[in-house]
């Protein structure tokens, strides 16, 4: 009986530790500014010469969801001159890679990485004023570390195309 109430004692001291060590990657997002710079997104896309194509989107905004076709025609029509991200503003980082892989997103998610600096990114992405929910989706045209435009609603596919087309 002691073996017993001892086993299950260990079980759930060790469960309940392993949700509060990892609890920040889940379902946190920090609230402290972190280096933009420093972050996986800036270095491997933000400060690209080429063109960056950043989504801003949610597992629970239906227009974000919707444009997914879109972006990923967009993705077609320039497979390798243009890096597309997106960037996700749920705060349940589970929620958002399970919304990415079944809608099919042709690019990579980076907010997943970036959780430690989900903050500063969307500072950075909306020039340090907060996004108010409405806005999404947001789509966002970089060069150089430099935003260029950004499209606020679910992208014109025409409208984006010639903005590509004038600035690549």
């Amino acid at each position: 009986m002691k073996k017993t109430i001892i086993i299950i004692f260990l079980i759930l001291f060790f469960t309940s530790l392993f949700f509060v060590l990892n609890n920040d990657k889940f379902n946190v997002e920090y609230n402290f500014n972190n280096d933009v710079e420093n972050s996986y997104t800036y270095s491997n896309f933000i400060k690209k010469e080429e063109l960056v194509v950043i989504n801003l989107w949610a597992s629970w905004c239906k227009p974000c969801l919707e444009e997914i076709p879109l972006l990923n025609n967009l993705k077609k029509k320039y497979p390798t001159e243009i890096n597309f991200i997106s960037f996700s503003y749920d705060k349940d980082t589970l929620k958002a890679i399970e919304a990415h892989t079944k809608n099919n997103f042709s690019w990579e998610e980076t907010s997943v990485v970036d959780y430690k600096y989900k903050k500063s990114l969307k500072d950075f992405f909306n020039d340090n004023k907060t996004i108010i929910i409405d806005e999404l989706p947001r789509t966002i045209v970089l060069k150089n570390g430099k935003i260029l435009k950004r499209f606020d609603g679910k992208v014109n596919l025409i409208e984006i195309i010639k903005f590509i087309d004038e600035n690549k």
